[in-house]
């Protein structure tokens, strides 16, 4: 309806999203007046229940050997070994740090002097200066609550602009890549994680089959929801407007990051980490195949071979990269 403005999925959704407990949640983002406040309500939660698809190891491991060819190197130590090998002085910004996991452990490598993680939530950012002291890396690691683009940070500050999970949650977009092009040194790094599929995860028809075929296959208990015990029959497309009403910078332009930093910067090294078909899957139901039950993991692993086999077919594509680019002077992002 009117471009999936308004879907008929959007009932089902929130019936279930009562169903879990966040009756209380979805009161506050009503009360909420600007698009601002229901970001800043959105993420001033922490904890995150296993139910998301990337709370697993396995997806975690597969992560791995999509981005580096080897399931034990993460993309962490990838970077620190190809392209940061020969200093370990590096300033690095971290758009988006939330609770700081990635920031430790980019410190971890031991090729930075210094990263700076800014994060709009103020419960999520205390949680990541706890996070940095536990693990005695607050004199590497330093995060503060701010609104990247309000940041006063003079040009070519950084050696690597760190992105994870990050970009997919900016709007407008295309002034904030330029705004990294200025911050970054020339030959500077741009690391990045992230959703790059459909705008607002208006999942394609296509996408949506597919996700629903497999979903029919998996046997019934392990399609039980997290936090409502209501069974996981299909895959749900929410509207445009439940989506902007429910957190306005999920997914704003995400089908625009890739063309923007091609356009802005080198593409050094891409990799497809698909999630096009689990990503929808998993949903709610992901703790299931947590549990070390051996049947659970054999349904996973048949779940990323059909994702696989989708993507070597060209059925779908990935919705999801990894990837680095360079700040090179034919970059529309560098500075004058």
């Amino acid at each position: 309806m009117f471009g999936n403005l308004v879907s008929k999925d959007d009932l089902p959704l929130l019936v279930e999203k009562l169903r879990q407990g966040q009756g209380p949640k979805s009161l506050r983002l009503l009360a909420a007046f600007t698009a601002k406040q229901r970001v800043d309500r959105t993420w001033e939660i922490i904890e995150s229940p296993p139910k998301h698809w990337g709370s697993l190891e396995a997806i975690q491991r597969r992560w791995n050997l999509l981005a580096t060819g080897d399931p034990s190197v993460t993309a962490y130590d990838h970077v620190a070994s190809r392209y940061l090998a020969d200093r370990d002085d590096r300033v690095a910004l971290s758009i988006a740090c939330g609770t700081g996991v990635h920031e430790v452990r980019w410190a971890r490598t031991g090729r930075f002097a210094r990263i700076d993680g800014f994060d709009v939530s103020p419960e999520r950012i205390e949680a990541a200066r706890e996070r940095a002291l536990l693990e005695e890396l607050s004199d590497v690691v330093h995060f503060n609550v701010a609104d990247l683009r309000k940041l006063d940070v003079p040009p070519s500050s950084y050696d690597v602009v760190i992105a994870i999970n990050a970009l997919h949650h900016v709007s407008p977009l295309e002034p904030v890549i330029q705004w990294i092009g200025r911050l970054l040194k020339p030959e500077g790094l741009i690391v990045l994680r992230d959703y790059v599929g459909p705008d607002r995860f208006q999942w394609t028809p296509l996408q949506l089959k597919a996700a629903d075929e497999l979903l029919a296959k998996i046997p019934l208990r392990y399609r039980i929801r997290w936090g409502s015990g209501s069974v996981k029959k299909r895959n749900y497309r929410a509207g445009r407007l439940a989506m902007m009403f429910s957190d306005p910078s999920e997914a704003a332009e995400s089908s625009r990051i890739l063309p923007l930093l091609d356009g802005a910067f080198e593409q050094v090294e891409r990799r497809n980490l698909g999630g096009t078909i689990l990503h929808l899957v998993l949903k709610d139901i992901a703790h299931h195949f947590s549990t070390g039950d051996p049947k659970a993991e054999a349904w996973l692993e048949r779940m990323m071979l059909a994702e696989d086999e989708l993507l070597a077919n060209g059925e779908v594509e990935s919705d999801f990269v990894f990837g680095v680019w360079r700040n090179t002077e034919r970059g529309a992002g560098r500075a004058d």
